[in-house]
């Protein structure tokens, strides 16, 4: 397991690892797959946390409270396929799953095609062009945390790794307004109304557009549920205010928050 190593060189791993060692059957169940041995060693290793070396890279590990670095989440993937990278996603035949993300907006992938431990890796970086390497997911960690991903380093990068705490998930009011703007002359409010509430985006999108009063959908050009989110477009002409405060107030309700 030469890359975990090699990241064991740059910097010892903590005493306590957060999280692990972790349920390594259940989270294979999830996925519905096995992962390379070297990587769960390494999550065994870390725990879940990030590190830095001037910039962020954060693996993902199983069951991770924010799905984003859940290595068991479709978060990442469905992002993908949305805005359309390109790429085949896992589950689909030599389709790709994520094992870490950097600051700079990387994502580091696996092709999976073949035995876990010959799956080889990819990176992409904040202008959508893919980069192959025949490497384990530890030795281009290892190789993004010496800041060698594109040539040789100038420098002697200090890293540093920080635990995250599994805490024990609290109950709070469910977000589900992730962000709103303007494109293609409507207002689009997007959701994420499975990610806070669970079920299905489809199903959730019906409930709340059946909930909703007759105003605030007569303020609606349309409504989506993609893989990764759920939108409505407002009319350019109308306050997307009432409409963002009635989806809040519906899924406070629904979660039995208020």
């Amino acid at each position: 397991m030469r890359g975990l190593e090699e990241i064991r060189d740059l910097v010892r791993p903590p005493a306590t690892p957060a999280g692990a060692p972790f349920d390594w059957s259940a989270a294979e169940s999830r996925l519905g797959t096995a992962l390379p041995e070297d990587y769960k060693a390494f999550c065994d290793t870390y725990g879940h946390g990030s590190f830095s070396n001037g910039w962020s890279w954060s693996p993902l590990t199983p069951f991770a409270q924010d799905r984003g670095d859940d290595v068991t989440s479709t978060f990442w993937r469905d992002m993908a396929i949305d805005y359309e990278h390109g790429m085949p996603m896992f589950p689909d035949p030599g389709g790709l799953l994520p094992f870490a993300t950097g600051e700079l907006k990387y994502l580091l992938w696996w092709r999976v095609a073949g035995p876990p431990n010959e799956w080889t890796t990819l990176l992409e970086d904040d202008g959508g062009t893919w980069h192959r390497y025949q490497l384990t997911a530890t030795e281009l960690l290892a190789v993004a945390l010496r800041d060698e991903l594109f040539r040789p380093s100038e420098v002697i990068r200090e890293v540093t790794f920080f635990s995250r705490p599994a805490r024990p998930r609290e109950r709070h009011q469910p977000f589900v307004i992730s962000g709103y703007g303007m494109a293609l002359g409507v207002y689009h409010v997007d959701l994420d109304l499975a990610g806070a509430l669970g079920g299905a985006r489809a199903q959730r999108l019906d409930e709340l557009l059946a909930a909703l009063d007759p105003s605030i959908c007569n303020r609606l050009a349309g409504s989506v549920a993609m893989r990764s989110k759920e939108v409505l477009y407002v009319r350019v002409d109308e306050d997307i205010t009432p409409v963002r405060e009635a989806v809040q107030a519906w899924a406070d309700r629904v979660s039995g928050w208020v």
